[in-house]
């Protein structure tokens, strides 16, 4: 797990136990979350060792976890105990499985959620005379922006006004996301959108990131990064380790938006947590997993920094208390779009569009020879993969 994982997971855990009488639960951390982990402790649970709870992260390693049959169907517990689905919101879709007769199950629940935004350096805006976009903007407002807010100093040091690696490495169909689309889905058509605003950050005339090849080796002084609501776990952290530097004002306000949208639009993604399939004690395992999803849980997770997977007005009061100088509702009143494919093609599908869009934005594709490539190559992942 990682270093603030462990504080809210122990804190709700600590909750539960003082307020319960018959359940006494035991949090083990792991130390990392690489693939040596997901191997570990795959073998762990085939071996039935004795672990009731476990927590399958992202969507990619839930759809492992279920299909090799270590993760225990729960929408029995979920109907037999009245756990409220109504706050996970568009989560759900992230994480509930078809069946052959139309109905959905689940094979674990959102402890936490994963939101974007953008964080700025108020201060740099400030020094260029730039109001900070608190009521939101467009993209082709922040290519703008950043373009102006790009340039050398006079000590010699670069400022850059952006640097979108999750984006370029991580999610280059993000502009499929925030349209309410997928590779798994017949239009795919907005994936370009991403694509050509990505290449203009890195490539074009209004250039304001480093390029592709060096996006993760040149730092300098940045102006704006959009990133996961985890940002403001790190940006607090640096501050009590007194490492942030002391020009940094930072700041949140919501990621840019394509024009043909609503202000506040973004895409997130659950981390999810699930009972083991052969625990014996699947009701009392239900019974702490529904006080870590649902707004008891849930609250204690946002007033330590953490955007948790169920909301309520209870829980986002909570979370944007945990600072309230910072503009944290960036997060909690984003309309929040799913961006994790459920399907045994998934994996294959984020690889091969990784590579793909790697090849673009070096020079060695066009535009269009790439989006060619990835459509041609996505259906045939599709159709190899199959269903569930």
């Amino acid at each position: 797990s990682w270093e603030d994982e462990d504080v809210y997971l122990q804190a709700v855990v600590d909750a539960f136990n003082a307020s319960n009488d018959h359940i006494h639960v035991n949090y083990t951390s792991f130390p990392s979350m690489d693939s040596e982990y997901w191997t570990k402790i795959l073998v762990m649970l085939s071996a039935k060792e004795d672990i009731d709870i476990i927590g399958v992260n992202g969507i990619n390693e839930y759809t492992n976890f279920f299909t090799k049959g270590v993760l225990a169907p729960l929408s029995g517990l979920i109907s037999e105990n009245n756990f409220d689905m109504s706050g996970c919101g568009s989560l759900t879709k992230q994480f509930g499985i078809e069946q052959d007769d139309g109905t959905t199950e689940y094979y674990g629940l959102p402890h936490r959620s994963g939101v974007y935004a953008t964080f700025v350096n108020k201060t740099l805006f400030e020094e260029a005379g730039i109001d900070v976009p608190y009521d939101g903007w467009t993209w082709d407002e922040f290519v703008d922006i950043t373009h102006q807010l790009t340039k050398t100093l006079p000590d010699g040091r670069q400022q850059w006004g952006s640097a979108p690696r999750g984006f370029a490495w991580n999610d280059p169909d993000f502009g499929a996301f925030l349209h309410g689309q997928t590779a798994l889905d017949d239009d795919f058509s907005h994936f370009r959108d991403g694509m050509e605003l990505l290449d203009e950050l890195l490539n074009g005339e209004k250039k304001s990131s480093p390029d592709y090849v060096e996006l993760y080796q040149k730092a300098g002084l940045l102006a704006c990064h959009n990133l996961g609501d985890w940002g403001v776990t790190n940006m607090k952290r640096y501050e009590r380790e007194g490492t942030m530097d002391e020009s940094v004002d930072w700041d949140v306000v919501p990621l840019p938006h394509f024009s043909d949208m609503p202000n506040g639009t973004t895409y997130g993604f659950a981390v999810m947590t699930g009972i083991t399939s052969y625990t014996e004690k699947k009701q009392e395992a239900f019974e702490f997993l529904s006080y870590l999803c649902s707004e008891e849980g849930a609250k204690i997770i946002a007033s330590c920094g953490t955007m948790p997977g169920y909301r309520s007005d209870a829980v986002r009061d909570a979370y944007l208390n945990l600072d309230t100088s910072k503009n944290l509702k960036a997060f909690t009143d984003a309309d929040v779009l799913p961006s994790a494919m459920l399907s045994p093609a998934a994996t294959d599908l984020q690889d091969m569009i990784r590579r793909e869009a790697e090849l673009y934005l070096i020079g060695e594709k066009d535009l269009d020879t790439m989006i060619q490539d990835v459509e041609t190559q996505r259906k045939e992942i599709i159709e190899r993969a199959g269903t569930f």
